[in-house]
Parts: structure tokens; C-alpha cells; sequence
């Protein structure tokens, strides 16, 4: 029995609004509590600390604390309020009860004893109840802390059944603290409405945002199939929050502190998980110079050298270090060339030509590839314009251009491409746009309205490796293809393997009634040509002929063969 009234008794912290608190000593001995008769000061104190209760002394001036009651159910729905009443005054408390009060009391009616247990009981409901309530509110991006832990723990077991990775993101608002000192309730409203609108808007739809207290929110990010993911989003939550958000014509910028974790399959404990990111949290929040880290140290190699990566693309793209190369291509039927594909390179001042497969996934990730994607068509465009003008391009070569589903997407692709077509008086027909097949197969609606908007551009297809569960050539029902381009993966297993040469030939049959060509790509031998030429490829093109041409190689290659 002794035990249990220790554990009964066990003393936790109450905040208390009051302009009296002298009154209430001997009410409130069960309780650590703290006394304010200033509502800034109460938040404060609330975000300082995470108390779980405060109590609100309505019996002087009840009017005034009523708006105050509705903030800070809003904003701190975590806390159980109860309100302190007279018994005169039972309207008084069960307005407070309408604007977000949990309960309300009398002095006369509840001991110090009784006042604790109301209070844990409270605690416990409002558990369940907030659980209840974000089960039930699928439209609201954001979840409480209760519902948080349920979906990670979930998370945690997903990803040993699923084999990929679950992350966790911790995002502190560093100025939280003076925003709730210094601006009144509805502009703190408006401007953390933004905020959590930027916070959305730079995560996946199968991520988790939840509100786990005031200036800190928590994202469970599932089914990472890689674990550098993890940083991609982080990086991108940042990128969001460095532009300032207008509220009420005037700017704020705000800064955040970002602790992030990628759960190992051996760590399936959530509370742990947690802990762990809160760690991470804490050191990012007090090392200015790094305000986003993860428990992982591996994972702060990655994020450095991405980092560093895409520091290096943007003055890349400030000094001019990006170059094209030219990649021929040519016929089936005796190698005479058909086109050219334009290629992105990056000359690095001290690393030399970079490919772009160490910097195109930073291109995607930090948004860059739009305004790169702009200089690389323009560029392009530039260059084939020239080469027409001085009789390097034949009327049956055409210019192949790779567009990712980020320019695509962009408000602005087809306006820009138009544009340039016009500015360099080339004809769409020459044009060749070349898309991966999952793209193609995801954005139909958006490639209809491309051909749409400038008639007689042509559109080229990556046929990808069938194994990999993408390709089923219906979509090309749906939008208006000249060319199938077969990864070299088609060209190597062809080359060596019956049936997959018997598989190639199918396709190619299929697209040739639809009076689609075919392009095989990745052709680095004469055996490799000879075969996808049998099989009726109207095109090739690969190192066998040619490795990528600067431009001012492209006039001596295209006049040493026939035209």
C-alpha cells in the first residue's frame, strides 16, 4: 500500500495561470507547479519544459481567458487544461469546455488528492481520445504524437516484411520561441499554417507528418528503397524553409534544426528509434554549422558529400562548367547517320568531365534539373541551328533531346521548348524527345498535352529491362510514339541468349506495326550491329561507331561518312 500512494502521489509539473497564486498553495502541494499571470510566459514555460498540465484560474477576469483557451488548444492539445472556477460561475467553465478546456473545477468540490487523480485521468483520455480523433481526420496532414509512435512502430515492422528502410526526420523551428513572444495569435496562426503547408509540400504522399509539440515536428518516411533517401528529403525540407514566407505582406524566414535516423533491421524498439533522432536533433540544434544530422555517422559522410555535390552544381551552373557532347546515331541498313543525341557533361575546374551518373540524381533531387534543363535545351537547340546553317545536318537527321519527368511537370517546359523552337526557326519535326517508359507510362496525360501544344514534335520511348516489371507497350496506345529506344540491356541478352533474342524480335514486330522505329543503343561490337540488324532495328547507335562528340568534332565525323 505504501508503494502505491508513492506512485499515487508522484509529483509532476503544473503550470498555472493565475493573478492570486498565493490562494492556492496548499490546493496545488501534490504538484511541482509553476505560477505565471502572463499567457506569454505560460506557452513559454510549456514549450520549455513538455508539461503535461496546466490549470487556469477563470475565477477574476473569465472573459479574457477564454481566447486564450482556444490558442492554446490549438497549439498545445498534447496539455490537459483544466479551468478553475467558482461554483457561480458554471457557465464561465463550460464555455471553456467548448473552446478546448478539459475540464473544469471548484475549490470546494476537489482536494489536492482529487485534483491529481482527475488530472492523470485526464492525461490517459485524452490519449485515446486524440488517437480517435486522427484515425477519423484522413483530410488533415498532420497527426499527434500518440498516432505518430502507432505508424512508426508499424513502420519498424513493414520494413523487415517489405526489405527497404524506414527513416525518421525531427524538425525544430528555432525561432519558435521568439515567434510566440513577439506576434500576436493570429499571425503565429497564419504563419505556422505555412509552415506546415512548406513542410508537406516537401515530402513524399506515403510519408507521416505529425505535430509532436510546439516548434517540433516529427516525418516518418517508409519504404526508403535506398537508405540515402533519407537525406534527399531532408535536403529538400531545408531547401523549402530558405525562402521566406509571406504572412499578413510581410516576410518571415525562418530557420530549422533538422535530427534525422535510418532504422538497421535490428533495431525495431520505436521508443529507442526515437530517442536515438532526438539525439541527433539536440546536436544539429546546438552546432550552427550543421543543423542537419543524422544518429548514423555514415549517413553525415553521405549528407556532406551531396551536399558538397550540389554546392558544386550551382556554381556550375553560375560559372558555365556544364558542356554538351553529341552522340551519333545511325541507320540500320548501312550505318549512314540518322541523328545525334545532345548529352550533359559537367567540366569539373579541378575533377576534370564528370559523367552524369555521379551528379544527375543531385540534379533530381535539388530541383536544379529545371534550370539546367532550360540551359541544356536552349544550348542544344543553339548548336543544331548552327550546324543547319553551315550544312553539318542533312534533312533526315534529326536532334534527340532527354527530358526527365521534373521538366515535364514544370508549369513552364512547354512554353520554353516553343519557345526556342521559334527563336531558332527549327521545325518540331526535327526534334526527337526521349523519355524513360515508366515516365511515359505515369504521365500520358501530360505527353498528350505536349504533342498537342507543339504539332509534329516526335517522341522517343527508353524501353527499359522487362525483368524489371515496367514495360507492356500499351501505353503506347495512349500517346503518339516515333521511336522505341531498347536499352542496352535488350542488346547484350540478344546477343547471347535465344529467347531473349526471340523476345527483342517480338517487340520490335509489335512496334514496326504501329509504325513505330527502333533504336538499339549501348552497340559496342560489329557482332552486336550485325545482330539487332538482323533483327530488324531500324537504328543503333553506341560506341562501335562513335564515343560522344564536343561540337566542334561533330562537322570532321559527319563528312567522313556517307550522307
Amino acid at each position: 500500500m505504501a508503494k502505491r500512494a508513492i506512485k499515487l502521489h508522484d509529483k509532476r509539473t503544473l503550470h498555472v495561470y493565475s493573478s492570486s497564486p498565493q490562494d492556492l498553495k496548499d490546493w496545488l502541494e501534490e504538484f511541482n507547479w509553476v505560477t505565471s499571470h502572463n499567457f506569454i510566459e505560460i506557452r513559454q514555460g510549456l514549450l520549455n519544459d513538455g508539461a503535461d498540465f496546466l490549470l487556469i484560474d477563470m475565477r477574476t477576469v473569465p472573459s479574457e481567458t477564454l481566447v486564450q483557451i482556444r490558442y492554446l488548444h490549438k497549439h498545445f492539445s498534447n496539455v490537459v487544461m483544466v479551468v478553475l472556477i467558482d461554483d457561480a460561475q458554471l457557465y464561465w467553465g463550460q464555455e471553456a469546455i467548448t473552446l478546448g478546456a478539459d475540464a473544469y473545477v471548484s475549490r470546494d468540490h476537489f482536494s489536492s488528492a482529487g485534483l491529481w487523480m482527475l488530472m492523470d485521468s485526464l492525461l490517459k483520455q485524452k490519449g485515446q481520445r486524440l488517437t480517435l480523433a486522427s484515425n477519423n481526420r484522413a483530410q488533415d496532414p498532420l497527426i499527434n504524437k500518440t498516432l505518430f509512435f502507432d505508424r512508426l512502430k508499424h513502420a519498424l515492422m513493414s520494413a523487415i516484411r517489405h526489405q527497404c528502410h524506414t527513416g525518421i526526420l525531427l524538425i525544430n523551428l528555432n525561432d519558435y520561441s521568439a515567434l510566440i513572444k513577439e506576434n500576436n495569435d493570429a499571425l503565429n496562426e497564419g504563419l505556422l499554417t505555412q509552415l506546415e503547408k512548406r513542410l508537406v509540400s516537401a515530402m513524399r504522399d506515403c510519408d507521416t507528418l505529425a505535430r509532436l509539440q510546439p516548434g517540433v515536428y516529427g516525418v516518418i518516411l517508409q519504404g526508403l528503397e535506398s537508405e540515402v533517401m533519407v537525406v534527399d528529403i531532408a535536403r529538400k525540407i531545408q531547401r523549402v524553409f530558405e525562402k521566406v514566407i509571406p504572412v499578413s505582406n510581410y516576410p518571415y524566414q525562418i530557420s530549422i534544426s533538422i535530427g534525422g535516423h535510418l532504422c538497421l533491421t535490428d533495431n525495431m524498439n520505436a521508443d529507442n528509434f526515437y530517442q536515438q533522432a532526438c539525439v541527433a536533433l539536440q546536436y544539429a540544434k546546438q552546432n550552427s554549422q550543421q543543423d542537419l544530422w543524422f544518429y548514423e555517422q555514415t549517413l553525415n559522410f553521405k549528407t556532406i558529400a551531396r551536399t558538397n555535390i550540389e554546392n558544386g552544381l550551382i556554381n556550375a551552373l553560375k560559372n558555365n562548367e556544364f558542356v554538351l557532347q553529341y552522340l551519333p546515331s545511325h541507320l540500320g541498313n548501312g550505318f549512314l547517320i540518322n541523328g545525334v543525341m545532345a548529352l550533359l557533361r559537367w567540366e569539373h575546374p579541378s575533377s576534370g568531365t564528370v559523367l552524369p551518373s555521379v551528379f544527375m540524381e543531385q540534379l533530381l533531387n535539388s530541383g536544379l534539373i529545371i534550370e539546367v534543363g532550360e540551359w541544356w535545351i536552349d544550348s542544344a537547340l543553339h548548336q543544331f541551328k548552327e550546324w543547319l546553317d553551315n550544312r553539318h545536318i542533312s534533312a533526315r537527321q534529326q536532334l534527340f533531346l532527354a527530358i526527365t519527368k521534373e521538366q515535364l511537370s514544370h508549369s513552364g517546359f512547354i512554353k520554353m521548348l516553343a519557345r526556342n523552337l521559334a527563336l531558332y526557326r527549327i521545325n518540331a519535326e526535327k526534334i526527337v524527345l526521349v523519355v524513360s517508359e515508366i515516365m511515359a507510362i505515369n504521365n500520358i496525360k501530360q505527353l498528350k498535352k505536349l504533342s498537342n501544344s507543339i504539332p509534329g514534335i516526335c517522341l522517343s520511348v527508353q524501353l527499359g529491362d522487362f525483368t524489371k516489371g515496367y514495360s507492356s507497350l500499351t501505353y503506347l496506345k495512349e500517346i503518339d510514339v516515333d521511336y522505341i529506344f531498347l536499352d542496352s540491356y535488350f542488346v547484350q541478352t540478344s546477343y547471347l541468349d535465344v529467347r531473349e533474342s526471340s523476345i527483342v524480335k517480338i517487340i520490335i514486330d509489335i512496334t514496326h506495326t504501329m509504325g513505330i522505329e527502333v533504336m538499339a543503343t549501348g552497340i559496342h561490337s560489329l557482332a552486336q550491329a550485325e545482330k539487332m540488324q538482323s533483327l530488324g532495328c531500324d537504328g543503333l547507335q553506341g560506341d562501335f561507331f562513335s564515343s560522344p562528340l564536343y561540337a566542334h568534332l561533330w562537322p570532321k565525323y559527319i563528312h567522313g561518312k556517307a550522307r
